[in-house]
């Protein structure tokens, strides 16, 4: 069952940014959490009549711009192109910029806002690390932010059948491959904005939910077994490392984070 967690701790970590207004137009949030294990995260949140939407996980920092500040200048793009043309979103397309994959906003013009190869503006980049954070390749991400822009706009049902599971029974067991991993990744988001306000139990829950939904999605696994090294749960974190061990999808980065975390429950 995804947990939505929004209280007074994640409130508490804004960047200036205002509180949600006018539920007739989409707002956009950008914020820090942290997740287990230390590491921060820069977040950029949709909201569209009612309905919130993670667009940006920003998990590498640049000089003199912290993942904070580089969520806080992905939301000012889009506010720009909001500005531009109300129906950007469904502009969206997946295009390249100094080799980097990018979500642009075809045929957009919208002032000082960096620009793909073929002349678009482009509001989001898809690097390699902010691609692992949701299980994807690149491209595979920008496709993924695009489909999940668009269904915020305009949403389509999602059936978890009668009880809600993410254990892929009911109507989860009907979904593809992609629905799946589209879940587990919101399922994911819900752990770490968990964790962000020490709300533990509902930080394992949904990297647990995650596993569920998506068996070959790494950094749920990665999250709990960190959950549980910072609890002094070594046994639990020994059991986990052994599951996401076992799997055949690893990237590189996914077993130097195993190496890490086992050389600490040893």
């Amino acid at each position: 069952m995804i947990r939505a967690i929004l209280g007074a701790g994640l409130v508490a970590g804004l960047l200036g940014m205002t509180a949600w207004s006018r539920a007739d137009e989409p707002q956009f949030r950008a914020y820090e959490i942290a997740t287990p294990g230390g590491k921060r995260i820069g977040v950029v949140d949709i909201m569209v009549a009612g309905r919130r939407s993670r667009i940006v996980e920003v998990v590498s920092a640049m000089p003199g711009w912290p993942v904070g500040k580089r969520a806080q200048a992905v939301s000012e793009r889009l506010r720009k192109v909001q500005a531009a043309d109300p129906n950007w979103w469904q502009r969206l397309g997946v295009g390249k910029a100094n080799k980097a994959v990018v979500v642009t906003v075809r045929g957009l013009k919208a002032g000082d806002i960096p620009r793909a190869s073929d002349g678009s503006p482009y509001v989001i980049t898809a690097d390699a690390k902010f691609a692992r954070e949701w299980g994807l390749s690149p491209s595979g991400l920008a496709k993924q932010l695009v489909s999940g822009i668009k269904q915020t706009f305009q949403p389509r049902q999602i059936s978890l059948g009668r009880r809600g599971a993410a254990d892929g029974s009911g109507g989860a067991g009907t979904m593809s491959a992609e629905d799946k991993r589209a879940m587990a990744i919101k399922m994911k988001q819900e752990g770490d904005d968990a964790y962000s306000q020490q709300d533990f139990t509902n930080a394992e829950a949904n990297y647990r939910d995650a596993i569920k939904m998506s068996p070959d999605y790494a950094v749920p696994y990665l999250r709990l077994a960190e959950l549980y090294c910072s609890q002094g749960n070594m046994d639990e974190a020994r059991e986990v490392l052994k599951s996401v061990r076992a799997l055949k999808s690893l990237t590189a980065d996914d077993k130097a984070e195993i190496s890490r975390l086992m050389a600490k429950v040893k």
